[in-house]
């Protein structure tokens, strides 16, 4: 495993790894929710723009 550039073995290569998993984690878990978001932005702004509603039925 290397580390800023620096090769890293044994136990120090383990809590390395085992400390940075929830950092890759929350980045990860963070552009999910933002690409939902985008998501759901692009539906919502395509049933406006076909004239429906969120039930299925035409906006009057």
């Amino acid at each position: 495993m290397y580390f800023n550039d620096t090769p890293v073995y044994g136990i120090k290569a383990l809590i390395i790894s085992i400390l940075s998993t929830p950092f890759f984690g929350l980045i990860w878990a963070f552009f999910n929710w933002l690409m939902l978001r985008f998501g759901g932005f692009l539906y919502d702004n395509f049933l406006i723009l076909t004239n429906k509603s969120k039930t299925g039925q035409p906006n009057l």
